[in-house]
């Protein structure tokens, strides 16, 4: 597949684009981690109930997992 068919291409190219590259490009991704697919990992990880403070360890997990397989790195981006 190539990257023309990702979905998060949307996100990333074009001219009309560039206010959403400068907020990723502030958050760390460089041109090289634009140029992957952009993969994200939801959880809803809490310190407020026992069963959701595990999610944070499986998430990281899975983010270490996408990493060793070439895909870019993690970021920690929240909505405001």
């Amino acid at each position: 597949m190539s990257s023309k068919g990702l979905p998060s291409r949307e996100v990333v190219e074009g001219p009309s684009r560039a206010p959403a590259r400068a907020m990723l490009h502030a958050a760390g991704f460089n041109a090289r981690a634009l140029s992957k697919p952009l993969i994200a990992i939801v959880h809803s990880f809490s310190t407020v109930t026992p069963c959701n403070m595990h999610l944070r360890d499986l998430a990281q997990h899975a983010a270490r997992g996408i990493e060793e397989a070439g895909g870019p790195r993690s970021s920690s981006i929240r909505s405001s």
